[in-house]
């Protein structure tokens, strides 16, 4: 648990500046002529990062120490799991963030 925490902790402040330069290069470089859209996707990406950054760090952490209690060799299992696990979860919370927040300016624009 000490190690789960103490990567946390890492994982936190990786995606506070990782997130903090994504969210300044689409803030001062809008990828569309609406502010309106340019602002909703460079939130959508900046929460996502972060979110993802994290997820990506505690469960990296949490499946080889998962795999050695079963004794199963973390080398060799880890890497794949932990790869596709990560793009699959990575894509479901960008679009989950990227749905909430088109629904919830839309609501608000209209």
């Amino acid at each position: 648990m000490k190690h789960l925490i103490k990567e946390f902790g890492v994982a936190v402040l990786n995606a506070i500046i990782i997130s903090a330069l994504v969210f300044l290069y689409n803030w001062l470089f809008p990828a569309d002529d609406d502010p309106t859209k340019a602002k909703i996707t460079t939130m959508a990406v900046t929460i996502s990062l972060f979110c993802v950054i994290l997820f990506a760090s505690v469960f990296g952490s949490f499946v080889p120490i998962v795999l050695e209690k079963l004794k199963i060799d973390p080398a060799i299992a880890t890497g794949p799991f932990v790869t596709v696990t990560n793009d699959i979860v990575g894509m479901i919370i960008y679009m989950g963030v990227s749905t909430w927040l088109i629904n919830t300016f839309t609501s608000i624009l209209l």
